[in-house]
């Protein structure tokens, strides 16, 4: 798993950007799987893709201030990448970068 997160910007900016990773993922081999508020108390808007083409998926959390999470103190957009198990052939040296 690769997490990332995107801070340091207005509420309204993190929406925005939430709202155009929900258009463009399809538009880039990306099948959205999952969209909508998430079950934890503060219900935090979450969306899940899976890559099309590739053992990978994607899962965003939009953390910003609701009636529901109340007011937060660092909004952001948390972002985990995960790639599906691979098997490296017989012999392959696993000791350098790919």
């Amino acid at each position: 798993m690769h997490p990332w997160s995107l801070h340091g910007v207005s509420e309204d900016e993190l929406k925005d950007g939430f709202r155009r990773l929900k258009a463009v993922l399809p538009e880039r081999e990306w099948k959205i799987v999952e969209y909508g508020p998430n079950d934890s108390k503060s219900r935090t808007l979450e969306l899940t893709a899976d890559l099309r083409t590739e053992p990978f998926s994607l899962n965003a959390e939009l953390w910003v201030s609701s009636a529901t999470a109340g007011t937060e103190k660092d909004p952001k957009i948390l972002l985990n990448l995960t790639s599906g198990c691979f098997r490296a052939p017989t012999g392959t040296t696993l000791d350098q970068e790919f």
